[in-house]
């Protein structure tokens, strides 16, 4: 199993960005674990970036670890993308 870690873009460079390139990076993300001969890829994914994996084909699988104390409801998505 592979695993990606900490995949994110910092806030100085999302401003210059569209998301058309966050579209296009998860495209390359999904080709190359596919490329690697993976039948799943799994996001821990921030709360905000939930619609944005679900309009790529992610499902929720449950809920991730929890990263903002003091926010009781807030935790990352655990999703996963079918290859």
């Amino acid at each position: 199993m592979s695993t990606f870690r900490r995949v994110a873009i910092g806030p100085a460079r999302r401003q210059r960005e569209t998301p058309m390139t966050d579209h296009s990076r998860m495209s390359t993300a999904i080709a190359t674990a596919r490329e690697l001969g993976a039948t799943v890829l799994t996001v821990d994914s921030d709360p905000h970036a939930e619609e944005f994996y679900r309009a790529m084909g992610a499902e929720v699988i449950g809920a991730g670890p929890k990263h903002a104390p003091g926010l009781p409801e807030w935790y990352l998505r655990k999703m996963r993308f079918l290859l």
